[in-house]
């Protein structure tokens, strides 16, 4: 059986979460610095969120100290691409 091409929504979960663990913050915390839930935060990490919106991508990566075009993009090396993120 052929693997399944990696869920683009799934890696952006793994890296918000991977960078919210290496800034030392809780999913609440982070939620408090980004001026979203920590509904919100789960559900992204959780894959749950399937279009995350471009403000929540913006808030995200300034709360996480990091490029906007960090968490716009796939990782080096993913075949994935993310879903078109809707405009806030």
């Amino acid at each position: 059986m052929a693997a399944m091409p990696e869920d683009p929504v799934s890696e952006l979960g793994r890296l918000v979460r991977a960078q919210r663990h290496d800034a030392g913050l809780t999913q609440q915390a982070l939620a408090s610095l980004s001026g979203v839930s920590v509904a919100t935060i789960r559900d992204l990490e959780q894959g749950r969120t399937r279009q995350p919106r471009r403000g929540l991508i913006d808030r995200l990566s300034a709360a996480l100290d990091l490029p906007p075009e960090q968490l716009r993009e796939p990782r080096p090396g993913s075949s994935a691409a993310w879903p078109s993120a809707a405009p806030v």
